[in-house]
């Protein structure tokens, strides 16, 4: 299944989802940008050419929403970025409910895929949140064992294994369902007063004068991706995706250490950074992915080191200020 698509974006305000609705409209793609009813927060108003605006009702009445229903039977790809829980391991206990809420969400997402033939659905999960144990040499493939224990990871994985068991059995041609297991972001775009990654809170923290705030050691090493690479490759797997269900680690190749990232930020900057270590919430401490399924069948070679991203993020940020 190649060339333009008609695609429905779940959360195409957030931090992906702003990215990749820009990225893909620029590269023909018609977009169907599925938003809360008050809650349009796409990042240019009004919508790019190419993408169309639908509010959406509360869950309960969709299956009577007229033109939910019309515009699902038009569309090719469900590309399902939505989530309201964060990952902030077991210490954290607000996120029961939104965890809840994002499985019953995306339940319904699938629901609708399954109702209005729409033949493929794209969902974007965590590999930070749903991978655990001894990291092997080579990283977690996606053949490795999936476990979380926290609220977030459960919730990617029980939409993970809900959607592939309800498309297990489709054939070729269509009804197939995808999973990205996405390494830690990030880069620009980030709404203010926004949970987000350690990069972008460091760099925000150094550019205000604050301290850095490590948990633990700053020894767990993580896979990080540049938000322009990460829509890159989900752009290209959305122009040719694969007629069977599949699991994919999406991710540039690229871990580093906490403080190796904050050596790399005071180095970028030019000046020591104040650094105030807190107690480590529950969680994977290390996380390496191996990608190399992804970089062959697309042939994709990332454009950002971490230390260009950052770089990049700084002057973005300093912009902005």
């Amino acid at each position: 299944m190649t060339g333009p698509r008609r695609i429905l974006v779940t959360g195409p305000g957030g931090y992906i989802g702003r990215a990749a609705v820009g990225v893909l409209a620029a590269q023909g793609h018609e977009i169907v940008a599925l938003v809360r009813e008050g809650t349009n927060r796409l990042a240019v108003k009004p919508a790019p050419d190419g993408v169309r605006i639908l509010e959406l009702p509360p869950l309960h009445l969709w299956k009577d929403h007229q033109e939910l229903a019309e515009v699902a039977a038009d569309a090719d790809v469900a590309l399902h970025l939505a989530w309201a829980s964060q990952f902030r391991g077991v210490c954290d206990s607000e996120n029961q409910e939104r965890a809840r809420w994002d499985v019953e969400f995306s339940q319904r997402v699938a629901d609708l895929c399954q109702e209005t033939g729409i033949g493929q659905l794209i969902f974007a999960s965590s590999a930070g949140a749903v991978y655990g144990g001894p990291v092997p040499e080579r990283g977690y493939a996606e053949t490795s064992t999936a476990t979380s224990n926290d609220a977030y990871g459960k919730a990617k994985l029980t939409v993970e294994q809900d959607f592939l068991e309800r498309f297990e059995c489709r054939t070729s041609s269509g009804g197939c369902a995808h999973i990205l297991r996405i390494s830690t972001p990030f880069g620009p775009g980030v709404r203010r007063n926004r949970s987000t990654g350690a990069i972008n809170n460091f760099v925000e923290a150094a550019l205000a004068g604050r301290p850095l705030e490590i948990f633990g050691g700053g020894v767990a090493r993580r896979d990080f991706v540049y938000i322009h690479d990460l829509v890159e490759m989900i752009a290209r797997f959305v122009s040719a995706l694969p007629d069977r269900s599949s699991i994919w680690n999406i991710g540039a190749n690229q871990t580093a250490s906490v403080n190796e990232v904050v050596d790399i930020i005071e180095n970028v900057m030019g000046r020591p950074l104040q650094r105030r270590h807190s107690d480590a919430c529950a969680g994977p401490q290390s996380i390496k992915l191996d990608v190399s399924k992804f970089h062959n069948a697309f042939q994709f070679s990332p454009r950002y080191t971490i230390r260009g991203g950052i770089e990049d993020l700084i002057e973005s940020m300093t912009a902005s200020r």
